[in-house]
C-alpha cells in the first residue's frame, strides 16, 4: 500500500520547517549537518525506527571510511 498523501505532506512540511528554523536562527552549522535527522524523519514512518537507525549508521560509517582525510580537511577549511 502506498503511504497516505497526508503522511507525505507532513514529512515535507516538517523538513521545510527544520531548514527554515535553522536559517532564521542563524545557526552556524551547515544545513547538510541536518541530513541524518531529516533522513530519519522521512524514513521512520515507512521502515520503522530500528531499521532506519541501522541504515543511517551504516551510511555514515561507510561515508567516513570512503572519504579521504584530505577531503575532510579541505571541506573544514572552506567552511571557515
Amino acid at each position: 500500500n502506498p503511504p497516505p498523501q497526508v503522511a507525505l505532506e507532513a514529512i515535507v512540511a516538517t523538513s521545510f520547517e527544520v531548514f527554515y528554523l535553522q536559517l532564521r536562527r542563524n545557526i552556524d552549522a551547515p544545513l547538510a549537518s541536518l541530513t541524518p535527522q531529516l533522513a530519519r524523519l522521512s524514513l521512520v514512518p515507512f521502515l520503522g525506527a530500528v531499521e532506519v537507525d541501522q541504515l543511517i549508521q551504516t551510511k555514515l560509517r561507510d561515508a567516513a571510511i570512503t572519504t579521504p582525510a584530505s577531503a575532510l580537511t579541505q571541506r573544514s577549511d572552506s567552511q571557515k
